[in-house]
Formats: C-alpha cells, sequence, structure tokens
C-alpha cells in the first residue's frame, strides 16, 4: 500500500525505500490494526461516501474541538510527555542517560510498557490527534509539531523494548528522532482539484526523499 511523507503539506507517490533504512528512518503512522485509530476509522468513512475536499477539512475541524484530540500532552496517561520533552530539551545525546532517563519514568521493563493498555492508548491517540492536524491547522501554534516529536519518542520506546537498550547506539537514536512520519495511504491525499498543491508536493516528495537516502 502506498503512503505519504508526513510534511506540513501533504505530499505524494513516494518511491521505495530500502528495507534497512525503513526500520529506524521512517515511521508509518498507523502500524496496526486501523480500527484501533477511532479518528482515522471516522475519516476512512468520510473517503468511502466519496466526499469532497471541504467535507474533509469540515470533519477534521470538529475533532479539534473534541476531547479525545490531543491538545495538552500532559492528558497523556504515561509519562510519554515527560520522555519527549526531556529528550528535545538535550543539546547533547547520550546513550547511557536515555536509558538512565527511560528507567527512572517508565521502570526497568520497556516490553511490559509499550504492551501496556496505557500506552497503546496514548499511542491511537497521538496518532489520531496527527491525522486530523495533517488536514487543518491546530489552533495552538507548534502543536503539530510536538505530536510529531512525541510520535518519534513512541517510536523510539517501542524500538528499544523490541531491540534492547544494549544494542542501541547513538546514530540509530538520532535517525529515530528525525524520521520521517507516513501518512496511510488509505486516507491520503484527500482529493484536491489544486494543480499548484499537486505541484508543491512533488517538489516537497523529491527534496524528503534525498535527505532519506543520504
Amino acid at each position: 500500500m502506498q503512503e505519504e511523507i508526513f510534511r506540513f503539506s501533504v505530499v505524494r507517490n513516494p518511491q521505495r525505500i530500502p528495507a534497512k533504512k525503513v526500520k529506524t528512518s521512517v515511521i508509518h503512522l498507523i502500524d496496526e490494526a486501523g480500527e484501533k485509530y477511532s479518528f482515522y476509522t471516522e475519516f476512512l468513512g468520510v473517503k468511502k461516501k466519496g466526499e469532497k475536499r471541504e467535507k474533509y477539512i469540515e470533519f477534521a475541524a470538529r475533532k479539534l474541538s473534541q476531547k479525545s484530540f490531543l491538545t495538552n500532552l500532559s492528558d497523556l496517561k504515561t509519562n510519554i510527555a515527560d520522555y519527549n520533552e526531556w529528550i528535545f530539551a538535550q543539546k547533547k545525546y547520550d546513550v547511557g542517560k536515555f536509558t538512565e532517563k527511560a528507567k527512572t519514568l517508565f521502570g526497568d521493563d520497556l516490553p511490559l510498557l509499550v504492551k501496556s493498555v496505557d500506552f497503546k492508548n496514548d499511542k491511537y491517540r497521538i496518532t489520531d490527534s496527527l491525522i486530523v492536524a495533517a488536514i487543518v491547522k491546530p489552533k495552538q501554534n507548534g502543536l503539530r509539531s510536538e505530536l510529531m516529536n512525541t510520535r518519534r519518542t513512541v517510536f523510539l520506546l517501542e524500538y528499544l523494548a523490541n531491540d534492547g537498550i544494549e544494542n542501541t547506539d547513538l546514530k540509530t537514536i538520532r535517525t529515530i528522532l528525525k524520521a520521517t512520519i507516513l501518512l496511510p495511504g488509505a486516507l491520503f491525499p484527500i482529493p484536491t482539484n489544486n494543480k499548484e498543491l499537486r505541484k508543491k508536493n512533488e517538489e516537497a516528495l523529491k527534496i524528503r526523499k534525498g535527505k532519506i537516502e543520504k
């Protein structure tokens, strides 16, 4: 299934990225069964009806005012927001400090953490909020960037849990924290007749693709 690179504008038709680089440089926004993401599932319903772009925007605008849309990271059930804030405040990355901070906030058993209901629900909420923010700009300045970084932090914790902190080096951490986030191809691109926008997206893709493959 084709997917799009998550930027401030929606880009289209990316070429295949080598699997080795995909593991840490690309994050699939929807990486579990779609029905677990409530907003995403509702947007698929809009697409199924064949609605025009304006309907997507109206629907997303309504979601911005709903309680489940994440406007404040402190509303998350786990300490993801605290870890995210700490990570992006670091001027110099250190694997040991990443490990120590993770254990302080989440305990020694990261595999148990990423399987927990609270962690999963936080992940789904962050993802759903990003889906909305990809269509309509949130009212809060900088929220979209915060959500993107928090989704990268979720991915980092999942990576550490699956591959082990002891097997993770500084280069991998840096790659994850700058990873490209891919919008789900089952939903995007939302309809548009704007040729200028399509051209802008294609140009943005070429630039981003070049960075990924370096």
